[in-house]
C-alpha cells in the first residue's frame, strides 16, 4: 500500500517502468485544478512544478507534496516529508490529492505502489498477432486466476475500458463477418503515455506458498510492427522505455517463412490452398536472422550489453498451421492436431517444446539461425501457440479457443525468470 511507504522507499511506476524513491513522487488536484494560462508566474505556476511552465501549462496542476507554497515555495527537509499521506491541493485545499510518477507524470495506483514490477516489451513483424496474443493472453490470464486463487486487475477504469474496446472486443465480440483478431496496431511510439500501454496489478492466493505466488505489476508495452528499419524510427523515442523492460517477447509468425510456406502447399496438394494461410503477405517473406539482429540491435540501442543478458521469449504463432509441419508423434504435432486438451503443462513437456521448435527451425533456416541466436540471445526460450485456437483457420470468424496454460506460458516464464515466484 502507498501509505505504507517511507520517504526512502524505491519504488517503481507501473506504467514508464521508472524507479525512484518515495520522497520524489508529484501530486495531481483530485478536482482538476488547472494552471493559470494568462501570462503570468502565479504562485501555482513554476514553484509548484518542476517541469517547464510552456510544457505542461495548460494541464492539471502538478506539484512537489514538500513544497509548502504559502511560504515562498521552500522545500521541507527530507526528514518532514509528508509522504505516508497525501497532501492537500495548494490551489483549492482539496484533499487528498493524488499520487503523480514524477517520470511520466501519469497517476500512480492508489494500492500496490511498491509492489514488484514485471515490463514486458511486445515485438515483432506486422501481422504477427502481437496485439491479439496480448487480448487473449490476458483473458485467459485471469481465467486461470479464478481457478488458481489469484487475481488481475487493470491498474484502473480507464484502462480497463480502453483495453477491452480496443483488444477484447475485437477478439471476442468481432462485428459480423469479420475474423477475429485485433485490427493492425498504429504506429505509436512506445511510450508510457499512450494507449498501447497496459498495466495490471496480480495477486497471489493468500493461502498459497507464498514464495511460488506473485504478487505484483504486469505491465505489457504493445508495437506497431513493420520492417526493423522503420519500427527503429517508430521506437526511437521509447528507448529508455525499452531499456528498463526485463522481457522482450518476440512473436513471429512462422508461415511467412519462404520455405515454410512453400512446404504447406506442396501438403496441401494440387490447388495449394492452405486454411487460414494469408495470401496477402505472400510477397513480404520474414527472415530469421533479420529478425534477431533487428531485435539484439534495438537492444544495444537501449542500452543494454551484447549478447543481451537478459531472458528473451521467442513466441511462434499460428502453431493451427504449421503445427501440421511437426513429425507424427510429438508434442507440437499432437497440440496442433486436436489442441492437446488431456495434456498437462510441465516443465519437462515446455523443455521438450522449445527442443522441437530448434528441430523445425534447423530443417526450415538450417544453423545459421540458431547460431545467431545463441551468439546474441543466449538465454532465450521458444514457445508455440495458437492464439485463436486449434480450428481457428477453418473457423475466423468464431471466438478464441486457446490451449490453456499455453497460451500464457510466455508471460508467467516472464515473470518466473525474474525470481518473483509464479502465477
Amino acid at each position: 500500500m502507498a501509505s505504507h511507504l517511507k520517504p526512502r522507499d524505491r519504488v517503481t511506476c507501473p506504467r514508464c517502468l521508472v524507479s525512484f524513491l518515495a520522497h520524489r513522487r508529484l501530486c495531481r488536484c483530485i478536482k482538476g485544478c488547472r494552471f493559470r494560462d494568462d501570462g503570468a508566474k502565479s504562485e501555482l505556476g513554476a514553484a509548484a512544478n518542476p517541469r517547464t511552465e510552456s510544457s505542461i501549462s495548460r494541464s492539471a496542476l502538478i506539484f512537489e507534496p514538500r513544497q509548502d507554497l504559502s511560504s515562498g515555495g521552500l522545500a521541507l527537509p527530507l526528514g518532514r516529508s509528508r509522504v505516508e499521506s497525501v497532501p492537500a491541493c495548494p490551489a483549492c485545499g482539496t484533499s487528498p490529492a493524488i499520487w503523480v510518477c514524477p517520470e511520466c507524470l501519469a497517476d500512480l495506483p492508489t494500492e500496490g505502489l511498491g509492489e514488484p514490477v514485471v515490463g514486458l516489451a511486445l515485438l515483432g513483424p506486422a501481422g504477427a498477432g502481437k496485439s491479439t496474443y496480448l487480448a487473449v493472453a490476458e483473458t485467459e490470464l485471469g481465467k486461470l486466476g479464478q481457478r488458481a486463487g489469484y487475481l488481475i486487475d487493470p491498474i484502473d477504469q480507464s484502462t480497463h475500458s480502453r483495453f477491452g474496446s480496443s483488444y477484447q472486443d475485437p477478439v471476442y465480440r468481432p462485428a459480423t463477418g469479420s475474423p477475429a483478431g485485433v485490427t493492425p496496431t498504429p504506429g505509436y511510439h512506445l511510450s508510457p503515455n499512450n494507449s498501447l500501454t497496459w498495466s495490471f496489478r496480480i495477486r497471489g492466493n493468500a493461502q498459497a506458498d507464498s514464495s511460488k505466488g506473485f504478487t505484483g505489476w504486469l505491465s505489457i508495452f504493445d508495437t506497431a510492427g513493420s520492417d526493423w528499419e522503420t519500427r527503429r524510427g517508430e521506437l526511437a523515442a521509447a528507448l529508455p522505455v525499452l531499456g528498463r523492460a526485463a522481457v522482450p517477447l518476440l512473436v513471429i509468425d512462422p508461415t511467412r517463412i519462404a520455405t515454410v510456406r512453400e512446404e504447406l502447399k506442396r501438403r496441401a496438394g494440387r490447388f495449394n490452398t492452405v486454411p487460414g494461410l494469408d495470401e496477402r503477405i505472400e510477397r513480404r517473406p520474414i527472415h530469421l536472422v533479420d529478425e534477431i539482429r533487428g531485435l539484439a540491435a534495438l537492444l544495444e540501442q537501449a542500452g543494454h550489453k551484447s549478447p543481451y543478458p537478459g531472458h528473451v521469449a521467442v513466441i511462434f504463432n499460428k502453431l493451427d498451421i504449421w503445427g501440421q509441419l511437426a513429425e507424427p508423434g510429438t508434442i507440437l504435432a499432437e497440440i496442433a492436431s486436436d489442441g492437446a486438451i488431456d495434456l498437462p503443462w510441465t516443465v519437462s513437456i515446455e523443455a521438450r517444446v522449445h527442443e522441437e521448435i530448434e528441430a523445425l527451425l534447423v530443417r526450415w533456416t538450417g544453423e545459421a539461425f540458431l547460431q545467431h541466436l545463441e551468439l546474441k540471445l543466449p538465454r532465450h526460450r521458444f514457445f508455440a501457440i495458437s492464439t485463436l485456437g486449434i480450428g481457428a483457420a477453418e473457423h475466423p470468424a468464431s471466438a478464441p479457443h486457446p490451449v490453456s496454460p499455453w497460451i500464457t506460458r510466455p508471460l508467467a516464464w516472464s515473470i518466473e525468470m525474474q525470481g518473483l515466484g509464479s502465477v
